[in-house]
């Protein structure tokens, strides 16, 4: 009966600041309010370099990276390549300078 009189404060905004709700992501924390940052794109020719010294620093192999990225091995490939299967303003391509640049993993 106490969720139910809350959830009427709520949509009446009768419910007091102390007690406003807190959303969270499915990872328990709160999200952002600030935009992501500007993602760099990366040159075609230091591209192979960067996905080296990623998997140094993190000790992982491509797949991890695939995998954390949310794309296919074809996938990754093109895009150190600079092939136009994947262009460098795509998602796909985003995921992953994301993932290199700032280590935001798409997937855990």
């Amino acid at each position: 009966m106490r969720i139910f009189s809350f959830a009427v404060q709520i949509t009446a905004n009768t419910c007091p600041r102390d007690q406003a709700l807190v959303y969270k992501t499915e990872h328990g924390r709160e999200p952002s309010a600030e935009p992501r940052a500007p993602i760099v794109l990366t040159l075609v020719k230091e591209r192979p370099a960067l996905l080296r010294r990623y998997c140094v620093r993190k000790s992982c192999q491509l797949k991890h990276i695939c995998w954390w990225a949310m794309v296919h091995r074809q996938d990754l490939n093109a895009w150190k390549l600079g092939k136009p299967e994947v262009p460098d303003g795509g998602e796909k391509a985003a995921r992953i300078e994301r993932l290199l640049q700032l280590d935001v993993k798409a997937r855990t």
